[in-house]
């Protein structure tokens, strides 16, 4: 048994064959333990809801409507029950069970750290831009590990869907919080 624990936070909308074959990559591909899977349902109506009531190892919780990305990736984050936070969409796939070592022991090694995972720079409108000094050092939650001590720390959150954190990163870099970058994720596919 690890020393520490690890939550797995996934939003889905409308996504019922995604999941479905992200959940069984997850069960077969990471054997960390203590390891929970929450699933934030944004008001899916294919079926997805169905589904992931039928399965017991999973927390779901379920909003009525599509309240966007990033607020049900916050809400997630705050329901988790562990410190260190593996963030994947809904349509990736674990391909080795590698994750927890690529993107959370650097959070655990160093925590003060806010994220892990491939690092790209972006203006305050969330597009893709060069490493300027206006720049904000960003790490997408398509597939990153997250402190949630450090993010609930912060006063800003994910709270857009366009590019859910581009606040906390804007916030992180004004604070000199430092992030891990990762180059290749191997454990991975999108």
């Amino acid at each position: 048994m690890s020393s520490f624990g690890v939550s797995i936070i996934i939003v889905n909308y409308n996504t019922k064959e995604y999941i479905a074959n992200l959940l069984e990559s997850i069960r077969h591909r990471i054997s960390h333990q203590p390891l929970e899977i929450v699933v934030i349902d944004n008001g899916s109506s294919d079926g997805s809801v169905e589904l992931l009531e039928s399965l017991n190892f999973i927390k779901l919780y379920k909003q009525k409507a599509n309240i966007s990305h990033g607020p049900a990736l916050d809400f997630g984050i705050r329901e988790s029950l562990y410190d260190y936070l593996l963030i994947l969409d809904s349509d990736t796939l674990v391909l080795k069970g590698t994750l927890i070592e690529e993107l959370i022991q650097p959070l655990v090694d160093n925590p003060n750290i806010l994220a892990a995972g491939p690092l790209m720079y972006v203006n305050s409108a969330g597009i893709n831009t060069d490493a300027s000094p206006d720049a904000i050092p960003y790490i997408h939650p398509h597939c990153c590990g997250l402190n949630k001590r450090v993010y609930l720390n912060l006063e800003s959150g994910f709270v857009s869907h366009g590019a859910p954190g581009i606040e906390i990163y804007a916030e992180a870099k004004r604070k000199n919080i430092k992030y891990f970058a990762v180059d290749n994720i191997s454990g991975l596919i999108k």
